[in-house]
C-alpha cells in the first residue's frame, strides 16, 4: 500500500506542485492546472440538462453568513477568519469591528442563498438551477494527497420543489458512472455524512446516513477511499434562513453537487500518472468540444 501521502509527494518531488510553507495549500504547475481545467470542461460537458444561471464565486463570504448557516456552530474548526483592516489602517485584529468580519469561503453554495435571498426580498424568482465554480478553504492541515485546505470547487445547486430537487440529485447517480467510465477511475458511491462537531454531532451524523442525504463518489488514492463528488440534499435549511420559496408559496428546497477539482486530479494521477491522466482528460475536453 502507499504511504497516504505518496502521490502529492511524488508531484511535489518532481515540481508539479510547489509547497507552499504551509500543509495542504500549493502552488500549481503548468502540467497540473491542464489537468484540473481539463478535468473542470469534461464534468461541465456532464452538466445535467436545463437552463443554468452560472457564477464565479469569490474565497471570502460576510462571517454573518457563516453563522446565518450555522457553519460556525458546526464546523468551527474548519472556518477561517480574514480579519480586516481598520479605518485608521492600524490592521490591528483587537480593533477590527466585528460587523466588517470576513471568512473564507468554506463551500461555494454558501454565497447563493443570500444572493437568493435578495432577489427573494425583491419580489423575484428564486426557483431555477444555478452552476457555480470558486476556491474554498478548510483549516485542516495535514500530509495527505487528499487533504488539502485550499482548493477549487465546481457546483450545481437546484432549488425548487421536493420532487425537481429529488430528481436533479438522483440523476447524478448515473452521471458518477459515466464520468468515472470515462476517466477510468474505479468509483463507488457511498453513504456519508459531514464532520459535525458538538453536543449533537452524533445525533446529526447519524441522521445524514440514515436518510441518505450526503451522498459521496469515492475513488481510490494512495491506499485511502477519496471523495471526489458529493451530493447533499439541504432539505429546507437554507430556504429557512432565507425565506426562500416556490411560486405556490410553498417553503423552497435545495440540493448540490459539488466536485472538488484537484481531488478528482490526484485520484486520476493515482490511477494512470500524471501523463496518462493528461491523455485521458485531454482526449475527452476535445470531444467535449466537438
Amino acid at each position: 500500500m502507499k504511504a497516504t501521502g505518496a502521490t502529492l509527494a511524488m508531484l511535489l518531488d518532481r515540481g508539479e506542485l510547489h509547497p507552499s510553507g504551509s500543509p495542504g495549500i500549493y502552488v500549481q504547475g503548468a502540467r497540473f492546472m491542464r489537468l484540473v481545467a481539463a478535468i473542470d470542461a469534461v464534468i461541465m460537458e456532464a452538466e445535467p440538462p436545463g437552463a443554468f444561471e452560472d457564477f464565479a464565486t469569490p474565497p471570502q463570504m460576510p462571517g454573518a453568513t457563516a453563522t446565518a448557516h450555522k457553519y460556525d456552530m458546526h464546523f468551527p474548526e474548519l472556518l477561517a477568519g480574514v480579519a480586516p483592516q481598520t479605518a485608521c489602517g492600524c490592521g490591528d485584529k483587537d480593533h477590527a469591528d466585528p460587523r466588517e468580519a470576513l471568512v473564507l469561503v468554506p463551500a461555494v453554495c454558501h454565497l447563493l442563498y443570500p444572493l437568493l435571498g435578495r432577489r427573494a426580498a425583491k419580489g423575484r424568482g428564486v426557483v431555477g438551477l444555478y452552476a457555480m465554480k470558486g476556491s474554498v478553504f478548510r483549516a485542516e492541515p495535514s500530509q495527505q494527497s487528499k487533504r488539502w485546505q485550499s482548493f477549487s470547487v465546481r457546483e450545481w445547486v437546484c432549488v425548487g420543489h421536493e420532487e425537481r430537487v429529488e430528481t436533479f440529485a438522483e440523476a447524478w447517480r448515473s452521471r458518477w458512472t459515466g464520468f468515472c467510465d470515462r476517466f477510468g477511475l474505479d468509483g463507488q458511491i457511498d453513504v456519508a455524512s459531514d464532520p459535525f462537531t458538538g453536543p449533537t454531532a452524533r445525533i446529526m451524523r447519524s441522521r445524514q446516513r440514515q436518510t441518505g442525504e450526503k451522498l459521496e463518489l469515492t475513488c481510490p488514492l494512495d491506499g485511502l477511499d477519496c471523495a471526489i463528488s458529493s451530493i447533499n440534499r439541504h432539505g429546507p435549511h437554507f430556504s429557512d434562513v432565507w425565506d426562500l420559496r416556490a411560486p405556490d408559496g410553498r417553503r423552497a428546497m435545495s440540493a448540490c453537487v459539488a466536485f472538488g477539482l484537484e481531488r478528482t486530479a490526484l485520484a486520476m494521477i493515482d490511477r494512470h500518472g500524471l501523463d496518462g491522466a493528461l491523455t485521458l482528460a485531454e482526449r475527452d475536453m476535445e470531444g467535449a468540444a466537438r
